[in-house]
């Protein structure tokens, strides 16, 4: 298992005992504030330890969420614009506006380990904001998933956070014309 240092002094109590179970080997120090039991980790594991705080985002949450079956080969991930720049390859971060960057975060679990995303509702307007950043298959693919399974979206959630966007009436429109809805702001 890996820890930050926070869940390793949930775990061992102090740094002092967090070092003295490093030094008999029951605990690896793999960097400044990481901790693991095992010699072998996931990649995702690790991104989920290192930072916490993280929302996965556009196609990350969208493979994570099920809408689409393509894995991303990299990390999506949404920070507030105040956050440190993350400095590793497997990732890329989304700087959010502070009044936005909270929307829709539900806690999900994904192989065992629970994480930040962003729900249904909040990726479909992300889905619509950024259509023309996506690739155009990964697109379709995505929105006829939504399609499919429309009866499942929350449209009181999904109103209540386009009231805050931007450009609301023309990501209604768009989805109401992709989703054959009848949404009204």
């Amino acid at each position: 298992m890996l820890y930050n240092h926070k869940m390793a002094i949930k775990k061992y109590g102090t740094h002092a005992e967090i070092m003295k179970a490093v030094n008999r080997g029951k605990l690896m120090k793999l960097e400044r504030n990481i901790y693991s039991t095992l010699t072998e980790h996931s990649k995702f594991e690790y991104i989920v330890t290192k930072y916490p705080k993280v929302i996965f985002t556009m196609q990350s949450a969208f493979f994570y969420l099920g809408l689409c079956k393509e894995k991303p080969n990299i990390f999506h991930l949404a920070t507030s614009r105040t956050a440190v720049r993350i400095k590793d390859k497997g990732v890329e971060q989304y700087f959010q506006l502070d009044k936005f960057v909270n929307i829709g975060v539900i806690k999900y679990k994904v192989d065992n380990i629970t994480i930040n995303i962003y729900n249904k509702e909040r990726m479909l307007i992300e889905l619509i904001r950024n259509r023309t950043k996506i690739k155009k298959d990964l697109f379709d693919e995505i929105i006829n998933n939504y399609y499919l399974d429309k009866e499942t979206l929350d449209e009181k959630k999904l109103l209540s956070y386009l009231k805050k966007f931007n450009g609301k009436n023309k990501i209604i429109k768009m989805l109401n014309e992709y989703l054959e809805m009848d949404l009204v702001i």
